[in-house]
């Protein structure tokens, strides 16, 4: 098969892609009385385990609690694959929901990946799931990477469209390719 001439774009959220909320998550569910796997904190899958108003302060405390927020690693394998697609000239934006912007580029430079990868140019904080296919669809993403499917049903624009779903945790649920590492969006997209 022939592939296509059409140069790539890719987009990328942040959390639960790039950032590992995983461990983080599992705490903050135990300050609840809630005992939860790795398996259950993708967010569309953990905010069904909790009350809404315990969800809420959990997903504020995540994201806006610097001691809590700071605390998330990169994840795994995230550094290679955005050094790799960087040598390869291949164009990427991280385009995020985050409410809190600065926030978020502290945790970015924190982890060595805001100047490295990331700049004011190719990040984008937007408010809701269709503000993201607005803001892809205005760059020319072409493949996009995210771990909630509402985010991937929205991004109409985006012809190629990935579930980050590091644990298997979506099963039959999802209706998009799969990716469950790094590498292997690497190589789904045909870039190793």
């Amino acid at each position: 098969m022939e592939k296509s001439m059409k140069p790539v774009y890719i987009g990328l959220d942040m959390d639960g892609v790039i950032i590992d909320h995983t461990l983080p998550k599992i705490r903050l569910a135990e300050r609840y009385g809630i005992t939860i796997t790795p398996e259950q904190t993708p967010s569309e899958i953990m905010k069904t385990l909790l009350p809404a108003e315990a969800w809420k302060e959990l997903q504020h405390t995540l994201y806006s609690d610097p001691a809590v927020a700071f605390a998330s690693p990169v994840m795994r394998g995230a550094r290679p694959a955005l050094r790799e697609l960087s040598e390869k000239r291949i164009p990427f934006a991280l385009i995020s929901r985050r409410k809190d912007p600065e926030i978020a580029k502290t945790l970015l430079k924190r982890s060595g990946l805001w100047g490295a990868f990331f700049h004011e140019e190719n990040t984008f904080f937007v408010s809701a799931p269709e503000d993201k296919n607005v803001r892809a669809r205005e760059l020319g993403v072409t493949h996009y990477l995210d771990d909630e499917l509402k985010v991937l049903d929205a991004l109409a624009q985006v012809p190629n469209r990935y579930l980050f779903d590091k644990y298997g945790a979506f099963g039959e649920r999802n209706t998009y390719p799969a990716i469950h590492s790094w590498q292997e969006f690497l190589m789904t997209i045909d870039l190793l």
